[in-house]
């Protein structure tokens, strides 16, 4: 890591980062914001949730770090681009005729495999039961022969929405190398667009095809044991944490099966030990639903009823959340 002439964390020695809590890679960050994956479903319901909270006076986007992944890299984006609100009256505007919205998503960004290579690496990903080195690997190798949707409609779908200039400094979009499996990390230093980052952190094995970035072809940054990156908060004064999956709702879909999308239970629940352990108070929250199947994720009709559920959420924590975030500039530990 690098350090900034103020002491605070900068930003990482490099594109690809090793998970590891022991580093302190949050140490010098105030307060900070990890918005995990989960597909167009969970893009709504951070929407609702986040928006929700603003309105109340609770502006998560004031973080000193906020980590992005797939889903989330594009909330991050938005919300540190003053774009919230734009995505918060599409989401009511979906809630309106959700079939018309989702035939139309489907037209402009086709969101489901179309071809049986694509299908078969879209259930590689799904179906990846383990987050070792060789898992992420075959994912990574099916990414890569899957021929998916092209990245560049997704770039420029995400350049309209997002813009093209890194959207803050204190943005941290993750994605994995599909030939090393390697965790990596844009940020502004990374010197790619916003587009790109968000495109690459989303780019989900035999959805979307993985994105360049620094010679390495890149695929959806939950690839690899974690939708939420924790380490990259690890010393931290105090973190708000949003998952897709708690591990209760997480056990409940697997169903006596090992894992899933490189998740297993009790993962989550060891991360958030961790982040703790590492000093850092934390604020966590998850769709309060039964489990929300992979196959569901992106399908664009689920949209109203997730942003629905976020809506709710929020207006369920803002006074604890609020008392959480807004306490008197909170500074990291010693």
């Amino acid at each position: 890591m690098s350090r900034t002439t103020d002491g605070t964390a900068a930003v990482p020695a490099g594109f690809a980062v090793p998970v590891s809590f022991a580093k302190g890679l949050g140490a010098g960050v105030g307060r900070g914001l990890t918005l995990g994956g989960g597909g167009t479903w969970f893009v709504a319901w951070q929407v609702g949730y986040l928006h929700t909270l603003a309105r109340a006076g609770i502006h998560l986007s004031g973080a000193d770090r906020i980590v992005g992944t797939s889903a989330g890299s594009v909330v991050a984006a938005a919300l540190t681009r003053g774009r919230l609100r734009w995505m918060y009256v599409q989401a009511k505007l979906a809630e309106l005729s959700p079939r018309l919205m989702g035939r139309v998503t489907n037209i402009v960004l086709p969101s489901t495999p179309s071809t049986a290579t694509q299908a078969r690496a879209f259930r590689t990903y799904v179906d990846a039961a383990d987050a070792e080195p060789a898992t992420i690997k075959d994912i990574g190798r099916a990414a890569r022969d899957a021929h998916a949707h092209s990245g560049r409609m997704v770039l420029r779908d995400f350049a309209l929405l997002l813009g093209m200039a890194w959207p803050s400094d204190a943005v941290w979009m993750t994605c994995v190398d599909t030939d090393s499996g390697e965790r990596c990390i844009s940020t502004r230093a990374t010197g790619v667009h916003a587009s790109t980052g968000a495109a690459a952190s989303s780019a989900v094995p035999g959805i979307f095809e993985p994105q360049v970035i620094e010679g390495r072809a890149c695929m959806d940054g939950g690839a690899c044991g974690t939708g939420v990156h924790l380490d990259l908060l690890a010393g931290a004064g105090r973190a708000v944490v949003l998952s897709l999956y708690a591990d209760a709702a997480l056990e409940k879909m697997l169903d006596g099966r090992k894992g899933m999308l490189t998740l297993q239970v009790g993962d989550l629940t060891r991360d958030l030990d961790a982040l703790e352990h590492s000093g850092t108070k934390v604020f966590f929250r998850a769709p309060d639903h039964a489990g929300m199947p992979p196959e569901m994720l992106m399908d664009p009709t689920k949209v109203p009823e997730a942003f629905r559920l976020g809506i709710r959420q929020a207006r369920d924590d803002i006074v604890e959340l609020g008392k959480f975030w807004n306490s008197a500039h909170p500074t990291a530990p010693a």
